[in-house]
């Protein structure tokens, strides 16, 4: 089975979502295919928690408890304010390019929200690249080339197309499923899409494949 998994590494809620997930899927044969969705580019402004009463008190009363009952630690991070992504996500295809981006999304979550460090200084993104054994002066020199700016563009410019209401959402078997879930409601969303697969194949000791009429 197939999540896709639309997130921004400044969106809190995506980190813990992606904690939630990879719980509920710990002994099940699940691909997890990202799929980078910036929530802001220049000219629009940046979002600075540290200074938003709002913002502190859903880190503090929703965000933090979530984080904790997952054993996972997290903590808003001391930047102000919160940095673009665009150069992080530039970070995702180098990893990707080497097979690497679930380790590169992971670490690069830890580094924001445990580490509190500034995901858009290309200096940080380098010591990320260096700490997953990848050649951290070649993507230096990847990101002053743009060389992979081509694709996180076309991702940016394909966000209306997508018709989300906000991250994180995920996409299995063609339906949509947005925002926060525990892991225990993730392994309930993951039977019910596994017996939809189930309903559309006739399995023999030949093996299973596509039914030509609905199952009994």
């Amino acid at each position: 089975m197939k999540i896709s998994i639309y997130f921004d590494f400044v969106c809190p809620f995506c980190y813990v979502g992606l904690h939630s997930l990879s719980r509920a899927i710990e002994d099940l044969d699940v691909e997890l295919d990202f799929h980078p969705y910036e929530l802001r580019r220049f000219p629009t402004p940046k979002v600075d928690p540290m200074h938003d009463e709002k913002r502190l008190k859903r880190f503090d009363e929703v965000l933090k408890p979530m984080a904790q009952a997952l054993g996972s630690e997290m903590n808003l991070p001391w930047i102000s304010p919160h940095p673009y992504t665009t150069d992080a996500f530039q970070g995702y295809y180098f990893a990707r390019q080497a097979g690497r981006e679930l380790d590169y999304v992971r670490l690069t979550f830890d580094v924001f929200y445990r580490r509190q460090k500034d995901i858009g200084d290309p200096a940080v993104l380098r010591m990320i690249m260096d700490e997953l054994g990848l050649d951290g002066a070649a993507f230096a020199q990847a990101l002053t080339n743009g060389t992979f700016r081509a694709e996180v563009d076309q991702d940016w410019e394909a966000k209306s197309a997508l018709n989300l209401e906000g991250i994180p959402a995920y996409q299995m078997n063609g339906e949509k499923i947005r925002g926060y879930h525990t892991p225990e409601e993730w392994r309930a969303i993951l039977l019910d899409q596994a017996e939809k697969t189930m309903a559309g194949l006739v399995c023999t000791p030949e093996g299973c494949g596509p039914a030509s009429q609905p199952l009994d």
